[in-house]
């Protein structure tokens, strides 16, 4: 369960369990065969350990602030990054086209 979960705001649960999925994706392939295992036993302990407890055969650690740091950057830094391209691109084209008097 997030620290965080007593709030009246479940957008804040979803927000931090967004990111924990990001992180666990981002270390899905570092840890090979043995994620799915660690997975399967996260998902059955459900909140019955801490966050911490259950994220330590993963070796990622949630009070840590680069967890956080490195799921936004996995989760929405992509997302982020094409947004800045394409506005990039939109004012590019903008500013190349001929200016019109009206």
């Amino acid at each position: 369960m997030f620290p965080i979960s007593s709030t009246p705001f479940y957008v804040y649960n979803n927000a931090a369990a967004e990111l924990l999925t990001q992180k666990l994706f981002a270390v899905k392939d570092p840890l090979g065969a043995s994620f799915e295992p660690l997975i399967l036993t996260l998902l059955r302990t459900g909140g019955s350990k801490d966050l911490v407890s259950q994220l330590e055969p993963f070796r990622i650690d949630p009070t840590d602030i680069s967890f956080w740091d490195d799921a936004l950057k996995n989760g929405i830094g992509p997302l982020l990054e094409e947004a800045e391209k394409l506005s990039s691109d939109l004012f590019s084209e903008a500013e190349d086209r001929p200016k019109t008097s009206m």
